[in-house]
């Protein structure tokens, strides 16, 4: 969210029926194939969903849009960005004044 990039990809349909729409997206990919999008940083993301009469469109203004079905934001989570260091003092060391 605290930048302007953007991602634009055409998920795989697993389902598609009457009640509901499932898609597959891979986070961990680069661009150029369908259903995949690098996510290389952590943090909030915000998305938009749009359905389409194309399987290659990537241009939201384009005819083949229907309109926006979803938008909301992802949380991509990763490693811990720090880690508490664990410090043993011995007790062993006599300390003088």
């Amino acid at each position: 969210m605290a930048s302007t990039d953007k991602h634009a990809f055409v998920g795989d349909v697993e389902v598609d029926n009457a009640r509901y729409t499932k898609i597959s997206v891979y986070t961990n990919q680069p661009l150029g194939t369908a259903s995949r999008v690098l996510l290389t940083e952590t943090g909030f993301y915000t998305y938009k969903a749009y359905g389409q009469n194309s399987s290659t469109n990537l241009n939201a203004t384009d005819a083949s849009v229907v309109g926006l079905l979803e938008q909301g934001t992802l949380n991509v989570a990763g490693a811990t960005g720090y880690t508490i260091p664990d410090i043993t003092i011995p007790d062993n060391v006599i300390y003088y004044e």
